[in-house]
């Protein structure tokens, strides 16, 4: 899979405020792509972060561990396309630096076969600011709404077990998309299916369908192992409203109506 070329330009007092706005003025004309963020918990939904790109600084407005941030528009060229950065703080602490000096940044790798992509930002100790960004495909292809998406971030082979259906749910964050063939309230088990163990049930509620929503559902190791093996966070996503007729489209639908 082709990524671009990284192009990181972090603005200084010394850059110049005419070259900058030169810049910024030519990346204005570009098509943008949407970018959206999920905090793994709530300890990096605290922190404040920022996406710089060409020169760019753009704030991660609500960031939060159960629903999508905002999303930051960067540009999207084909024929140059920019590599963003994730960093700690605001345009105002970056413009603050010591000239010739950079603040600790998470480089942000997007498919371009990505439509919506969605970051979430997982704690690595190893990693730039402690986070390793696992970017996943957010479009309603395959992701529909009514359906859940289900990321077993464990390390074990899971099976998810409906009234009629079996679905394996592979370890490492592959994605597995799933539909309710009932309008019914449906009972769903997850087990771990060892073949020296046998089967162990982990997991065991009913969902709801719902149609006017889609369900990201991640699978994570349970913090307290007397609770059990694992724990469901189960982030919901409804369509955005509709905007309110402008003056204009209430006077066309009046003319219409004559």
């Amino acid at each position: 899979m082709k990524l671009p070329r990284p192009l990181l330009l972090f603005p200084s007092a010394a850059l110049g405020r005419m070259a900058a706005l030169s810049l910024c003025a030519v990346l204005q004309t570009l098509a943008a792509r949407e970018i959206r963020f999920l905090a793994w918990d709530d300890d990096i939904a605290r922190r404040p972060f920022s996406v710089v790109v060409g020169g760019e600084v753009h704030p991660v407005i609500g960031l939060h561990s159960l629903q999508r941030s905002r999303a930051v528009s960067i540009p999207d060229d084909p024929e140059n396309p920019l590599i963003p950065f994730l960093f700690e703080g605001s345009e105002a602490d970056l413009l603050s630096l010591p000239e010739g000096s950079a603040p600790p940044r998470l480089r942000l790798d997007i498919p371009d076969s990505l439509q919506r992509p969605l970051v979430i930002l997982v704690p690595d100790s190893e990693r730039p600011l402690g986070l390793k960004p696992l970017v996943l495909e957010d479009s309603t292809r395959g992701f529909d709404w009514g359906s859940f998406r289900i990321l077993n971030t464990t390390r074990h082979q899971l099976v998810l077990i409906t009234r009629d259906r079996r679905t394996e749910i592979p370890p490492d964050w592959e994605p597995v998309d799933l539909s309710l063939d009932s309008e019914n309230n449906e009972p769903v088990v997850i087990a771990i299916e060892d073949p020296q163990r046998g089967f162990t049930v982990i997991y065991s509620s009913i969902w709801m369908p719902d149609s006017d929503s889609r369900r990201l559902v991640l699978i994570v190791p349970a913090e307290n192992a007397r609770l059990g093996y694992v724990a469901l966070k189960i982030i919901p996503e409804f369509p955005e409203p509709e905007p309110p007729p402008t003056k204009e489209d209430q006077m066309n639908g009046e003319s219409d109506d004559d």
